[in-house]
């Protein structure tokens, strides 16, 4: 696991190479990383197949098009994964703003990373501010067709939420937005961590493994979640080789 290996590092850390009040963030950010691991092995291959079926909204439309995962298991995995990236952005946010000392190179690039899930999660965490507020909702000049199929034509308050494919699609402060919602996206986004985690175990007073990367233990090929056969995979989280930095 990711937290375990990492926060052994950090503490092993010169007190004088990184603020103190920054290893606690740090360390919750390991947290964060292994337990959104956790919800990106469940992912399914494709959230969803088939985009809206002829979605045109026009003339100062205030309908509202909502179309997310309809299983429930898979609506709460793709909610709690959008919800820890976001916190995992928060927490490098404030940990850049603080400073991170020697680890401050590999914290912008974990943070850089991060950032690409900080709309969706403001979405859902402001969702009553996205669903009510004029300045939010959908202005639309002329017309503009959407990958997810809604065709919008001199629109003003419209709102969508729509998952199609590997992507979802929302409307915010009076744009359309999307964000990359895939297996893959996820985890190229864990694995940006190896900067970091290098950093933290070039002083090796302790026994540090070296970083290997989340996809090396990802089952192939893929079982769904809730599927019997789930029980024969081997253990999928994040391992480390067993070497010295």
């Amino acid at each position: 696991m990711f937290q375990k290996a990492f926060s052994s590092a950090l503490f092993d850390l010169p007190p004088e190479h990184v603020p103190s009040g920054c290893v606690s963030l740090l360390f919750f950010v390991s947290q964060e990383l292994d337990s959104l691991y956790s919800q990106v092995i469940d992912f399914p291959d494709f959230w969803a197949n088939h985009p809206v079926t002829s979605a045109w909204i026009e003339e100062c439309n205030s309908t509202k098009v909502i179309q997310l995962p309809s299983e429930p298991n898979m609506y709460a995995l793709l909610r709690s994964a959008i919800a820890i990236a976001g916190d995992i952005e928060i927490l490098l946010r404030t940990a850049l703003k603080i400073g991170s000392g020697i680890l401050q190179p590999g914290v912008e690039t974990l943070h850089a990373a991060a950032s690409q899930f900080r709309p969706i999660r403001n979405h859902f965490a402001h969702l009553e501010d996205r669903l009510l507020k004029p300045t939010q909702l959908v202005k639309v000049s002329g017309k503009k067709t959407l990958p997810c199929g809604i065709t919008y034509l001199n629109v003003s308050g419209a709102y969508h939420m729509v998952v199609s494919g590997n992507t979802i699609y929302f409307s915010d402060d009076g744009d359309c937005k999307e964000t990359n919602i895939s297996r893959d996206n996820f985890l190229k986004f864990l694995c940006s961590a190896k900067q970091l985690y290098e950093i933290a175990t070039q002083f090796p007073r302790h026994f540090h493994p070296e970083f290997v990367e989340f996809t090396t233990f990802f089952p192939s090929p893929y079982v769904p979640l809730g599927s019997p056969s789930r029980s024969d995979i081997p253990n999928t989280r994040l391992t480390f080789s067993k070497k010295y930095t």
